[in-house]
């Protein structure tokens, strides 16, 4: 199975999405903004970067290992494993998706389990699932 290329680009220093020369806002950023303004508001901004930095490097080893089936990190050996109990197969990663005129964002998997799926990789140590049911 192949998706369809929507054709924007995502500029990950800046963390931009491009559509053309029409500039796309991250829909993760856009609900944080709008519907969870204080989310983060007592935690300390260098405990926000790493935590951010570790969810980045996360994302990139299990992108790694289902590219070259090669466990960089304990959280890909993880992934590993439950991929191989739930026997779901990686269609794409960072899969991008927009409406075509404001937002974009990307998918962290697309998989086939009896059917397609999205998946959403979390390095939180505790899940909000209000939050959650808004970016998914």
């Amino acid at each position: 199975m192949r998706l369809n290329d929507c054709g924007v680009r995502f500029e990950e220093d800046s963390h931009t999405y491009w559509l053309g020369e029409l500039q796309l806002q991250g829909i993760t950023g856009v609900i944080l903004k709008h519907l969870f303004p204080d989310k983060y508001a007592n935690v300390p901004e260098d405990m926000l970067k790493r935590a951010a930095e570790r969810g980045h490097i996360v994302h990139e080893d299990i992108f790694w290992y289902n590219m070259t089936g090669i466990k960089r990190s304990v959280e890909a050996e993880w992934y590993a494993e439950l991929k191989e109990k739930s026997g779901f197969n990686v269609v794409d990663s960072e899969y991008l998706v927009t409406d075509g005129k404001n937002f974009a964002s990307a998918i962290d998997q697309v998989v086939d389990m009896d059917g397609i799926f999205l998946a959403d990789i979390k390095t939180t140590y505790k899940l909000d699932m209000e939050y959650l049911s808004w970016q998914l």
